[in-house]
């Protein structure tokens, strides 16, 4: 594959809206040089860390850098380190395991924190142990986030005969079978934006050419009105941050982000805080998002520039970055996102 301007950030810090995010990791609230906020029951944690740590001292040190234990500790924080110095306790094996695992996404020596970590934390917040153990019998990081990571999934919003009720007013047969197999293969994120946008371009189409009919969009505003956004996922700088792997982001774009043609935006370029906050952007700027997550979580990557994939285009971007010596792409910024693949692999097609 051709390829055009290559736009190398690698050796700068990318300033995004609210200028360069470290990847310095966190101390750890066990770590004597940790001045953070410690009212109760702070010190109740550290107790429970450091029974914690006589056991497995690196699980409590990383339990230590979270930042839900760093912004003043909840008694429901509280209640979910104890119960995952339980669980620890009852199988040591299997949960050491686990964590292993865990640790390994990402760069421990440059991320912020392990996000795995957080996301088993966010479990046991919850009391739901059932889904702690199944991590625990078999870790698989894409399960952990499908359990924890609420990115606004429709599921928790929509009824099944509000589902069976939009599938059937949607008249445009090609777009009633993507909408089918995107609900089919669970992938709500996707499913949800996509049903956002089609909804709001409908306004602008003369009624024949509409995919949703009149009783569609009533189901569609029920369902957008009952929509609320998780607090988790609210702050920029909090997510870009916890986006620190590329297994990470790459679930995050793909599950949260929607490419759309650059000429819908409401400028030629658009920043990644409008990628954020608006959950859509062109290939360019879903890939400098990407991209700068990935520099916070201390990776060299760029966004790249190579052939365009429409004649209306001057080029398409991805993102390309390396890890543990091997180059990779990022190629999320397009109708069907492709995730990660080798770079020569991908430059070879």
């Amino acid at each position: 594959m051709r390829y055009f301007l290559n736009t190398l950030l690698s050796s700068i810090c990318f300033l995004s809206f609210y200028g360069c995010v470290s990847t310095t990791p966190n101390i750890s609230i066990l770590d004597e040089k940790y001045t953070g906020k410690n009212t109760e029951p702070f010190s109740s944690v550290t107790i429970t860390l450091k029974t914690l740590f006589k056991e497995n001292n690196l699980l409590a040190r990383e339990l230590g850098k979270l930042p839900d234990l760093q912004d003043g500790i909840t008694v429901e924080e509280k209640q979910g380190t104890d119960l995952l110095l339980t669980l620890y306790m009852e199988n040591q094996a299997a949960f050491g395991q686990m964590f292993q695992q865990m640790y390994r996404v990402g760069l421990s020596e440059k991320r912020k924190y392990c996000t795995p970590l957080q996301a088993l934390f966010w479990l046991s917040k919850k009391k739901k142990i059932p889904g702690i153990k199944n991590q625990i019998n078999a870790y698989s990081t894409q399960d952990l986030l499908n359990d924890t990571w609420k990115l606004g999934s429709l599921p928790e919003y929509i009824t099944d005969q509000q589902m069976r009720l939009l599938i059937e007013n949607i008249q445009i047969a090609s777009e009633k079978a993507q909408y089918i197999d995107m609900w089919n293969k669970k992938k709500y994120e996707t499913f949800a934006q996509t049903l956002y946008w089609d909804h709001k371009r409908d306004s602008k189409k003369s009624r024949e050419n509409r995919i949703f009919t009149k009783n569609a969009k009533k189901i569609i505003k029920e369902i957008l009105n009952a929509k609320k956004e998780d607090p988790n996922w609210s702050d920029y700088r909090k997510t870009v941050i916890r986006l620190n792997s590329p297994e990470l982001v790459d679930y995050y774009s793909k599950n949260r982000l929607k490419w759309v043609d650059w000429r819908s935006l409401p400028t030629k370029t658009v920043n990644n805080l409008y990628v954020f906050k608006n959950g859509v952007g062109d290939c360019t700027a879903i890939s400098n998002f990407i991209a700068e997550c990935l520099r916070a979580g201390g990776y060299n990557a760029y966004e790249f520039k190579v052939a365009p994939l429409r004649s209306v285009d001057n080029h398409h971007s991805i993102v390309v970055f390396k890890d543990k010596g091997k180059t990779y792409v990022i190629d999320n910024g397009r109708s069907f996102p492709c995730g990660i693949i080798r770079y020569a692999k991908y430059m070879d097609n």
